[in-house]
Formats: C-alpha cells, structure tokens, sequence
C-alpha cells in the first residue's frame, strides 16, 4: 500500500504536502486529506468496517448521521479498498482526558458535556433499534449471547487464561437463559470505548468512529450477528473509563472521573430494572472486555510502563469470570 493509490481518486490538484499521515491499525494506512479521511487496506479488513458502518445506517437511520460519520467505499486495483470517510475532529475522549489538565474547570466542562453525549448517544441508538417481536428478540439474544463467549474463549486462550478457567464454559451453557431472560437486542457498536469518542475541534459536537461486526477479537468475516445489546457498549466504555482513571493516578494526575463511573454504574442499574440486560449478561459484558485488554497486543497494551495495567486486566479477567460462575451456579 502506498500513497500513490490515493492518486486514483483524488483530484490532481491536490499536492502531497496536503496528504498527512494518520496512526492506523497495523494492516491499514490512514490519512487526512482536507476534510476526509482515506483508509486504505485490503478488502477482506476494508469491507466489514464498511458494512459495520452501514449496519447503522439501516437499524437506526434518524439517529445515523448524528452518532457515524459519513462513509464511502472505493474499491482499489487488486484486492485493495479504501473508504472515504468524514473528518470529525483531531481529538478522542482518550485524548482529551490523559492530555488535558482535568484541574482546569473548562476542561473538566467539556469532559462533563462528552461524557453526558456519550450516554445520550448510547440511549437513542437503543430506543431507535430495539427489537420488539418476542420471538425476534429470543433469537438475537440467544445469538449475542453466543457471540460474546466465542470471543471471550478466544481472547482468553490468546491471553493464556484457559487453563485458569475450569469448567465456566460447560456452566455458562447450562445457565445461558440466565444471560438472556428478558433481555432487549438492539444495534451495538461492539468496539466502544474512549478511543473512539470524536470530539468536534470547536468542542460542540460529539460523535462515534469504528463500529465492528462482531466483538474483539473475533473474525468479523466469519461471524456476523446482526444485532446485539447496550450492555457490551455501555461496559465497553465503563472499563475504558476505568482504565484511564488507574493510569491518571499511576502518573499522580487529578482524575475527578469518579463521578461519571458513578453515573455509568447508575445508568446500568437502571437498563437492568427496566429488563434490558441482566446481571449476569453485564457480568459476561465485563469479563470478556477484560478479556479483549488481555489479549490486545497492540504496542500501547504491551509498553513496559504499562505492564502493570496490562497484568491488572489479566487479574480482572479471572476474578470476573469467578463471580459469573458463582451467580450462575447459585
């Protein structure tokens, strides 16, 4: 992949000093052209980032615009894609929080006003996409359910914790009604965390960025569940919260995020009053995010300054799996 590909779509004007490379995974590359982002890749990593996208487009089309930015895809020669994507701002909540001075009040404002969105954002995604046909959400929940202990199997061998496990598997099958009795499948981002809060550079706007198809680290080109439920994105960004507080206070920075982990805790008490997840299914959101941090072994998850995040999460990871296992066995 080089830059010469964008020279297929891009209008001959344009000059390389105005192309600014962007941080992409390690199988894409990313830039900033203007207002657009080009990522480019081959089609079996481009395409279910496209097609996770558009999954919002058909579940919650009213609500699409205001929580995804705009996306197109562009096939390229051989078995290369790109997709042209809508510049949302140069800032994540990841950003923001590590970076930004939370003693200063305006800062700690605008942390106050994304967090606020962010939940907002999460609720109409669910009330726009919740399923409603008894038998419709039977299936979906039983296939989430399903979904989220493949990927926690996975993760859990890629991080070296079966062996630590025991039987929970056999026990999560046997009790798999308690994940989902009375449960509400809706459209779920399934990679939702603080680094993928955009943030407007004039701090306005809040939006979302990399859906996926499936949870991490699952093959989103082999397993493809439609929809899913709030729990996984709530959790998502709950533990990703929490990550950044414990690395807030390793460095001896003010954090001042414990009340918005408050506010999370209170707003996943109230999904699960109102009998939109249960206990157990937020329980099994929790482990299998521990999990996903436990297997990442991307270079900011695996940095030595890091290490004791990192053996933090495996730690987690198992003390979470210990207490589904007793609430499904009680």
């Amino acid at each position: 992949m080089e830059k010469t590909y964008l020279r297929q779509f891009l209008s001959s004007d344009i000059q390389d000093s105005a192309v600014r490379r962007l941080e992409g995974s390690s199988n894409t590359e990313v830039y900033l052209v203007g207002n657009q982002i080009y990522k480019i890749g081959s089609q079996t990593e481009i395409e279910p980032a496209f097609q996770a996208n558009q999954r919002f487009r058909i579940h919650a089309p009213k609500s699409y615009k205001e929580i995804l930015p705009s996306i197109e895809f562009i096939p390229l020669d051989g078995n290369l894609a790109a997709l042209k994507i809508e510049y949302l701002g140069s800032r994540n909540f990841e950003n923001l929080v590590l970076e930004g001075n939370l003693s200063n009040d305006d800062v700690y404002d605008l942390v106050g006003f994304v967090h606020t969105e962010v939940l907002q954002k999460l609720r109409m995604i669910f009330e726009e996409s919740k399923l409603e046909n008894p038998l419709q959400i039977q299936n979906e929940s039983t296939r989430f359910s399903q979904e989220l202990l493949s990927a926690l199997k996975l993760n859990l061998i890629r991080a070296g914790l079966m062996e630590q496990v025991d039987d929970f598997f056999d026990v999560a099958e046997r009790y798999q009604e308690k994940f989902i009795a009375g449960c509400i499948p809706s459209l779920a981002h399934k990679d939702f965390s603080v680094v993928n809060i955009i943030i407007s550079d004039d701090g306005t706007e809040v939006r979302f960025i990399d859906p996926r198809l499936t949870v991490p680290q699952l093959d989103q080109t082999q397993l493809n569940t439609p929809l899913g439920n709030i729990a996984i994105d709530l959790v998502g960004y709950q533990i990703s919260l929490i990550r950044k507080q414990l690395e807030l206070r390793h460095s001896n920075k003010k954090d001042r995020l414990s009340p918005l982990l408050d506010e999370v805790l209170v707003t996943k008490e109230n999904y699960i009053q109102n009998g939109v997840f249960t206990h157990p299914m937020g329980l099994l959101c929790e482990a299998t995010w521990y999990s996903i941090f436990s297997a990442c072994r991307c270079n900011y998850c695996l940095s030595p300054e890091r290490k004791w995040l990192y053996n933090l999460m495996m730690g987690k990871t198992h003390s979470k799996l210990e207490e589904l296992r007793k609430i499904l066995n009680g």
